[in-house]
């Protein structure tokens, strides 16, 4: 740099002594009013804001719930097909699991500019996806906005006892039973006293009055049993035999026929225990002979509706900007029913099914018409789907396991599939049991696997600097530039066990040849170092929690081929994450490759080995004793940095980034900066997505 070049003759270096010298003299400003110009306060150029996400689960004890978090919303809904999926172009910028209580309270970083956050989780049970609002530098619990929009715009509030009692069935080509009435909202929301952990509204759309193992604490008004209680390891068995989305196949040995066989008389109870979809399923079931099935669709004459709405009540609040899904539950997970047997004449026989007899499953998808004039219909849908796959051309729509004495059936709900297709047989999940216990079939596999105890999250970012320090240089950022992929890894206790950090030297715009190093106070002395790539010459100060990754960076910096350093550090004890570091730590560059000489981000402090003399000379503002570093400003008293750390959400926008062309200050490459910093970090957090067109 030209203006280095006239430094460096007026201070006659290269000796380093002399520099420090000379310096010892000058005047040391003060920071809030230099020369007694007024000033903003002090900003700290940060690209991420640290937020506390809190998440809460309503989940039996025992049962730890992974989760992910995105920027975006991570998961594609096919309204047409009825199919959620999850996207694979976005990565989630944290991952976590909760205690065994549902509960999780950790800090999560974000780029400044994203205004929510996404919580996905596969784990069954619990929520598929919530959503976290940024506002004000605030970031809401996980849900808790779900009604906010619809409470006011609905045309009523109604009690839950005050419902409209229907039983409307129109499906052709077979006769339909029904076990009594449903209530059904066509205005307004039925109001829930202590619904759930987020808010106590719902539509309750074809909700059964005949349930026979209902929420109580929910329904106090209501005559029933209370209802199941779906133990922890059933919900972590659910989760890798019936994998969510993006986890994992379904072991084939649980994809079978899943009629039940009753081989001694007992009676039958039916529970919902979840679903993961778009469409409003029916779901009927019908009586045969075990020893004479129907051969197809035709030879079932007579059919009994379970649940008219399949679909759980949203009391968790699912809620994405701009819509509203699920907002038409009929059931919370638990709440079941006793069957009754229906004889081969449609002739009611009570709730004691003989030995001999099986029960067959038809969902229908999409079934529970809710714009059916007046009241909404129970309807064919797109169509029956069986549990028996021989009523299906040989493809299983259902998966069928058991752990312990808890039957699990998982419906697949779309009827286009072909053979060998993946799914994840979690659109409606129910549990059937007997009385007594062992009545129903015998044969159905039994499984018992272990869950993930780990998670890994990426941080992408790209790190500038000045290397002019102590003076201010001409702010085009761009002496040294460093691209930054650091893998965090977190056991189930969400502590940080271990780091994979990547560094790769983008660019050297300076005369000087620099060094690049970190501090990584989260080793405390005690750790695993080893590195991978880069020259051979990186390093490890244990003592002062410094690694010195790429010296002398002006000998490869700008070729072709970029040099990668790999950093791998495994910590001696794990880290909690509420005190865990985030990457890339405290980052910095030696000048001229001077240990010592350090530039560090605004207000990052210098590492031990620092030569503290520089300190608040010449253009440097640092006030040591009140936590102030690296802070100057320009000649129109406009504060800019010595170094900037850029947050991005991946790789791919990182790799984006445009490099400030020589003696270009950053805001002219990047119009929108100097409001960015003006604004004190409120407005333009996006600036650096938006550089100058050349």
């Amino acid at each position: 740099m030209k203006n280095y070049t006239i430094y460096l003759k007026k201070y006659a270096f290269p000796a380093v002594a002399v520099l420090t010298l000379a310096l010892a003299g000058c005047v040391k400003n003060n920071i809030n009013n230099p020369g007694g110009e007024d000033r903003l306060p002090v900003f700290d150029f940060s690209t991420k804001s640290v937020y506390t996400l809190d998440v809460q689960y309503d989940v039996p004890d025992g049962y730890n719930v992974y989760f992910e978090v995105y920027t975006q919303n991570p998961l594609n809904i096919d309204n047409e097909g009825g199919q959620i999926t999850k996207r694979s172009d976005i990565e989630p910028i944290d991952k976590g699991f909760t205690d065994a209580k549902g509960n999780y309270k950790q800090p999560v970083k974000v780029p400044s500019f994203v205004s929510g956050l996404y919580i996905y989780t596969p784990d069954a049970g619990v929520p598929q996806l919530l959503y976290c609002r940024i506002k004000d530098g605030v970031l809401s619990r996980a849900g808790e906005l779900s009604r906010e929009n619809t409470q006011a715009s609905a045309s009523a509030v109604k009690s839950a006892k005050a419902g409209n009692l229907v039983k409307m069935v129109d499906i052709p080509g077979v006769t339909s039973r029904i076990l009594g009435s449903w209530e059904h909202y066509a205005n307004g929301y039925a109001t829930l006293p202590n619904a759930g952990l987020y808010n106590n509204q719902a539509r309750l759309w074809g909700r059964p009055d005949y349930l026979t193992y209902i929420r109580q604490v929910s329904f106090p008004g209501q005559s029933g049993l209370p209802m199941l209680t779906v133990p922890s390891n059933v919900w972590k068995t659910i989760n890798t035999v019936l994998p969510g989305d993006g986890k994992g196949e379904v072991d084939p040995k649980v994809l079978k026929n899943g009629d039940i066989h009753v081989t001694e008389e007992a009676e039958v109870d039916l529970y919902f225990i979840g679903q993961e979809c778009l469409y409003m399923n029916t779901l009927a079931y019908y009586c045969y002979e075990t020893a004479n099935p129907p051969a197809a669709p035709a030879d079932i004459k007579v059919q009994t509706i379970a649940f008219p709405n399949a679909t759980e009540i949203a009391d968790h609040g699912t809620y994405w900007p701009g819509t509203m899904v699920r907002d038409y539950g009929a059931l919370f997970k638990g709440e079941g029913v006793r069957l009754h047997y229906f004889d081969k004449d449609g002739i009611d026989r009570g709730t004691k099914f003989p030995a001999g007899i099986s029960i067959g499953w038809i969902l229908y998808s999409n079934g529970y018409n809710v714009t059916r004039y007046p009241f909404g219909a129970v309807e064919s849908g797109y169509g029956p789907i069986y549990s028996n796959k021989n009523l299906m051309n040989g493809i299983p729509h259902v998966a069928v396991f058991r752990h312990g004495d808890f039957v699990v059936t998982g419906f697949e709900d779309t009827r286009k599939m072909a053979a060998g297709d993946s799914r994840d047989y979690r659109d409606l999940m129910f549990h059937v049991a007997s009385t007594p216990t062992g009545a129903i079939t015998p044969e159905i596999p039994d499984v018992d696997p272990e869950q993930p105890s780990d998670a890994e999250v990426n941080y992408y970012g790209i790190l500038t600097f000045e290397d002019l320090w102590p003076a201010q240089g001409d702010f085009d950022m761009n002496d040294v530039v460093i691209k930054y992929a650091s893998t965090v890894i977190y056991n189930k206790n969400n502590q940080v066990t271990g780091t994979r950090n990547q560094y790769t030297v983008l660019w050297s715009g300076a005369d000087l040849d620099n060094s690049f190093a970190y501090v990584d106070n989260n080793m405390k002395g005690a750790a695993t170092v080893t590195f991978e790539g880069g020259d051979g010459n990186s390093s490890a100060d244990m003592a002062n929690n410094i690694i010195r990754v790429a010296r002398k960076l002006k000998a490869y910096a700008n070729g072709d081929t970029k040099l990668t350093f790999t950093v791998h550090t495994k910590y001696s004890s794990p880290v909690a994450k509420s005190s865990f570091i985030f990457p890339p730590y405290n980052p910095f560059i030696t000048v001229n490759s001077v240990d010592g000489r350090e530039v560090h981000l605004t207000n990052q402090a210098p590492s031990p080995v620092a030569d503290l003399s520089l300190l608040g000379t010449l253009d440097d503002k640092s006030v040591p004793q009140e936590g102030k570093y690296y802070i100057t400003y320009d000649a129109g008293s406009q504060q800019m940095p010595f170094a900037i750390d850029i947050v991005f959400n991946s790789e791919a926008e990182a790799g984006k980034f445009i490099i400030p062309d020589e003696k270009e200050r950053i805001n002219i490459r990047y119009p929108d900066f100097l409001q960015w910093v003006r604004s004190g970090g409120k407005e333009k957090t996006d600036w650096y997505l938006n550089p100058r067109k050349n």
